[in-house]
């Protein structure tokens, strides 16, 4: 590791004899496009004689949560090529990531970080976007989806939720990265949440009343991944 490098450090409570999730997948992405990068890993006590594990990050000072607080304070729109540029490298992070079959689970705004070119002093939201790189973070519920194995729906915060999610299915895919992606894409352009309910149900009502109810084909693939009880409110 470069000692002048600047980084950001994440530290979590051992639990158990086993390393974070987020460690492993983190190696297995590391030098992935558009995906942040691990830099070092070690453990530490802390004052209690708790094992910490600090995973060690490349810093990046910026985030597209930072750049809609902006828009919103300035009420001004933001400018549709940066978005272009925004979601396009979002997009090729993915593409990486579902290689792998590494499903990120929990796609919003604050997790998708913004870093300045390299020898710049300035701060990614001093700089031109187009010159700035787009990363993928916080990977802790991210997970390699093996489609033989039960998956817990809970995950992905409300508003970036897919509807399988919200109907409780086991058995998803990384195809729900892409939609809380489209639930950016949108905030981005319209600088507030697509979907913005305040519970599990009024979360479907609230895509229901954008998307309409499923049609037969959609309903078709639900039951391959739904439990009958849920299917039957629809």
């Amino acid at each position: 590791m470069n000692r002048k490098q600047k980084v950001a450090v994440k530290r979590t409570q051992k639990a158990g004899n086993v390393v974070s999730r987020e460690y492993e997948v983190l190696c297995l992405l590391r030098g992935a496009p558009n995906v942040v990068n691990l830099v070092d890993f070690f453990y530490s006590l802390d004052s209690k004689e708790r094992i910490i594990q600090n995973t060690v990050m490349e810093f990046c000072d910026c985030s597209l949560e930072d750049k809609l607080r902006k828009a919103e304070k300035n009420k001004q729109a933001l400018n549709m090529i940066h978005i272009k540029h925004y979601c396009w490298q979002i997009f090729n992070g993915l593409k990486h990531m579902h290689a792998q079959k590494i499903s990120h689970r929990d796609l919003k705004p604050e997790n998708i970080l913004i870093k300045a070119p390299e020898g710049l002093q300035q701060s990614a939201s001093e700089v031109d976007p187009l010159q700035c790189e787009v990363k993928i973070c916080d990977l802790g519920a991210a997970k390699v989806l093996d489609p033989k194995n039960l998956n817990t729906p809970y995950v992905v915060s409300r508003y970036y939720r897919a509807p399988e999610l919200i109907l409780g299915s086991h058995y998803y895919d990384c195809s729900i990265d892409i939609w809380a992606t489209g639930c950016i894409l949108f905030e981005l352009i319209a600088r507030t949440p697509l979907f913005p309910g305040d519970a599990e149900g009024l979360q479907i009502l609230e895509q229901a009343q954008i998307k309409g109810m499923p049609n037969e084909r959609e309903l078709e693939e639900l039951k391959k991944i739904c439990e009958q009880p849920v299917m039957q409110l629809l």
